[in-house]
C-alpha cells in the first residue's frame, strides 16, 4: 500500500512540476493571505535520493516554510533511524518549540517523505539546489528554502 500512496505521490508530483517551470521567481499568496516565493526554476536539477541522503542525515538544516512570519525559522534534522526533529525559533533565536514530525523516507529519484507523528499525513517534497541555499517544492509549489548549518 506504501509503494501504491508513493507511486501515486510521485505521479501527481511529476505532474505539478511540468506546469510549473514559468512560475520561476512569481510572489503569491497562500491560503493564510501571505506572500511567498514561487521558486520553481524551470532549469533546476532536483537532487536524487543518494544526494539527498547525504545533504540531509545527520546534519542539520535551517530555513523557513512558506507560512514563516515575523522571522520565525525552524531548525531541523533527519535521523539516520528514520525518525525527524524539527524545532521553531523566533527571530532572536529563542526556541519556541518543538514540533514531533514522524519518521522519513528518501526514494531513489530524490523524493523525501514524511509520516507526520500527530496527524499521520504522508508529505513528499522533491529539493533542488539554488545557490548556497535548498529549495523544496510540494505539489509544485514552493514550500521552504533552507541552508545547511
Amino acid at each position: 500500500m506504501k509503494k501504491l500512496i508513493l507511486g501515486a505521490t510521485v505521479l501527481a508530483l511529476a505532474i505539478g512540476f511540468s506546469g510549473c517551470a514559468s512560475n520561476q521567481g512569481q510572489v503569491k499568496k497562500n491560503s493564510n493571505n501571505e506572500y511567498y516565493r514561487v521558486a520553481i526554476n524551470k532549469n533546476a536539477t532536483y537532487l536524487n535520493g543518494a544526494e539527498l541522503k547525504k545533504l540531509l542525515v545527520g546534519h542539520t538544516r535551517v530555513g523557513k516554510i512558506r507560512f514563516s512570519k515575523n522571522g520565525i525559522y525552524i531548525k531541523g534534522i533527519l535521523n539516520a533511524n528514520g525518525t525527524a526533529n524539527t524545532s521553531e525559533f523566533d527571530k532572536n533565536n529563542n526556541k519556541i518549540k518543538d514540533m514531533p514530525i514522524g519518521k522519513w523516507n528518501i526514494s531513489e529519484d530524490g523524493t523525501c517523505c514524511m509520516v507526520r507523528a500527530k496527524k499521520g499525513k504522508y508529505d513528499c517534497r522533491k529539493i533542488y539546489k539554488d545557490g548556497d541555499s535548498y529549495i523544496a517544492i510540494s505539489n509544485g509549489e514552493f514550500w521552504a528554502e533552507f541552508k545547511m548549518q
